[in-house]
């Protein structure tokens, strides 16, 4: 199970993941915010330092709102992937897709 939490840094939206993103209504959380923040500027940062595992679900949610977010002007950015997340991410090629940041700091001036 994961734990979706969202908070704003300036104009910027950092959307902290924890746990395991393995579909059901960990998806659907993470979906609903995603398009909350598509109401409210379109830029996000997803910190995925904390998230020990992501499922194909988890996976099309995230390619799905980088596209809206792209068509929307704004961008989603991923930071941090790590262990078992980053693997997942770079096996699918993914990491060609999301911006990826060392830090959210990064991923917030980059915008």
């Amino acid at each position: 199970m994961a734990i979706i939490e969202t908070r704003k840094q300036g104009d910027i939206w950092v959307v902290d993941v924890t746990g395991k993103l393995m579909g059901g209504p960990d998806t659907k959380e993470l979906d609903e915010n995603l398009y909350k923040i598509l109401d409210d500027g379109c830029k996000a940062v997803i910190d995925m330092g904390s998230c020990e595992w992501i499922t194909a679900s988890g996976l099309g949610i995230l390619i799905h709102h980088s596209k809206i977010f792209r068509e929307r002007g704004g961008a989603l950015k991923l930071v941090n992937p790590s262990g078992l997340t980053l693997g997942i991410i770079s096996t699918t090629r993914l990491d060609e897709l999301f911006i990826g940041h060392g830090s959210i700091e990064d991923a917030i001036k980059s915008f």
